[in-house]
Parts: C-alpha cells; sequence; structure tokens
C-alpha cells in the first residue's frame, strides 16, 4: 500500500506591507524576516435593498510570512513596501500570547517568492 503525504502548499498575490528587514534569531544567529502582503479578493453579494440585483464587493486579508537564511537576506535586499509579489509556501502555526491570552498564531513560510510588480511602477 502507498502512502499519501498531506498537501500544505498556499500560493498568494499581494502587495507587501512595509519593507521588509532582516533580524537575526538569538542563539542561533540564523537570518529571518517578517512581513505582510495584502490579497485582495471579490466575492458576490445581493444589494442591501429589495431587489435581487447582485453587486461584487472586494475584501482584502493581510497574511503574516516570514522568511528564512538566504530567502530572508534576498527578501530584504530586493523588496520594498508596495511590491506586488507571488509567493508560493506553506501555513505553519505556532503558538503565540497577547495580553495574557494564548492561541495560535499562523503564517506562511516562503518557499518561493516572485516579483509582479515594482511599487513604483503600479499605476
Amino acid at each position: 500500500m502507498i502512502q499519501s503525504q498531506n498537501l500544505n502548499q498556499w500560493i498568494g498575490e499581494g502587495n507587501i506591507s512595509q519593507n521588509p528587514v532582516v533580524r537575526f534569531t538569538t542563539g542561533s544567529n540564523r537570518p529571518v524576516t517578517n512581513f505582510y502582503i495584502y490579497v485582495n479578493a471579490t466575492y458576490k453579494s445581493k444589494k442591501e435593498s429589495s431587489s435581487n440585483e447582485v453587486v461584487f464587493k472586494k475584501r482584502t486579508s493581510k497574511i503574516p510570512i516570514v522568511a528564512w537564511a538566504g530567502k530572508a537576506e534576498t527578501i530584504a535586499k530586493y523588496y520594498a513596501k508596495g511590491d506586488k509579489v507571488r509567493i508560493v509556501g506553506t501555513l505553519r502555526t505556532r503558538p503565540a500570547q497577547k495580553e495574557g491570552i494564548s492561541y495560535n498564531a499562523f503564517e506562511i513560510v516562503v518557499e518561493n517568492i516572485s516579483l509582479i510588480t515594482k511599487a513604483s511602477q503600479e499605476h
């Protein structure tokens, strides 16, 4: 019998929210960068009036991204706030705490990043 592997792949396109900056982990001194991309999606919604007219609305999601080692250094060097990028990565959860409340935070770990448009080139 062949065992199947679980699929954990995320692909998204969006704009970088802030200039990525490399920092180094304590102890192992490993390069890492964390940033967000804004991903837009449209969906159909009925108009709030009594008519059945359908309207399209836009929803923007802020997706947390993390890159390690050489990818972190490359992203910090060549990518900037507002750049439109395509990211392929894996979804990861990690324990986190805010104001004394524990929860699971999610983030996308970069496997590959591609530049679609530089911020200065968008119209």
